[in-house]
Order: structure tokens, then sequence, then C-alpha cells
């Protein structure tokens, strides 16, 4: 799982960075402390984009929804059929993962699938679709502790 996909070090993903918990999904990928950039030794999140350099996605995403219903885990095994998850640090919620390879079209169509089904939270595409990626935090990143 880990090698397969790019490691990016999220400023809004850190606890100890004056961005933590920002929104602002208008920072370019490669504008340092400020936004996301490629990390492979200190990387807080994976994002869905192959480490080969491909033009293909490991698809990776938060599912910060409690999964009522026989037809959203239907759906969800449908179009990701091979896929992993690991639990959030919010009770209930994880993220998931799946090793088979698609296009970012392809990618996309599901994940509108599953935000139609309510299994992914609009607010999570939105701001895939502004970054124009989707990003997970890694299994031992914690969000901080809110007093």
């Amino acid at each position: 799982m880990t090698d397969l996909r790019l490691s990016y070090y999220v400023a809004a993903l850190d606890p100890d960075s004056d961005f933590y918990d920002s929104s602002d999904s208008s920072i370019p990928e490669e504008e340092g402390i400020a936004g996301r950039i490629i990390d492979p030794v200190n990387g807080n999140a994976w994002s869905y984009r192959a480490a080969d350099g491909s033009d293909m996605h490991y698809p990776c995403f938060d599912v910060d929804l409690v999964i009522m219903g026989d037809d959203q885990e239907s759906l969800l095994n449908t179009l990701f059929p091979n896929h992993r998850r690991v639990m959030s640090s919010t009770p209930n919620h994880f993220h998931v993962y799946s090793d088979d390879l698609m296009t970012w079209d392809d990618y996309w169509e599901a994940l509108m699938q599953l935000k139609i089904a309510g299994v992914i939270e609009d607010g999570y595409i939105n701001t895939s679709s502004q970054r124009g990626a989707t990003f997970v935090r890694k299994p031992h990143i914690k969000k901080k502790v809110q007093p």
C-alpha cells in the first residue's frame, strides 16, 4: 500500500503548522510549507498519485460518515472490490485504499457515485475537486485533540 502512492507533506494536517486544519485549498501544491509538497521521508499524507510517475492512480480517500445499509456497503465493494479500510482518528470513520490502478476519470466517477450514495461527504469531494487530488492522513498521523 504505502510504496505505491506518492507521500506528501500537507501543512494543513500538521498540528505544529500555522496552516493546520486550513481549508484553503487554493494554495498550489508545490508552494512549500503553505501547501502540499512531495516528501517520501517526512510525509504525513498519502495521495492517490502513483509513486512511479505514471498517469494511473491508486485510489485512497476518506469516509467520514458511518456507512448505514447494505446498498452503501455494496456500492463501495463494487466500485473498489479489492479495497482495504484503515480506521481514521475519528471513531467509525476510515480511509479506503485500493491497489487497483484506475484512470483519473474512472476514479472521479467512482467518487461521485459514492458521494451521491452518501458514503463520502460533500465537503471532501469539493475540496478534492479544488485540489485536483485526494489525500488521506497516514495511519500514524492523528488529528489534534481539541480542548
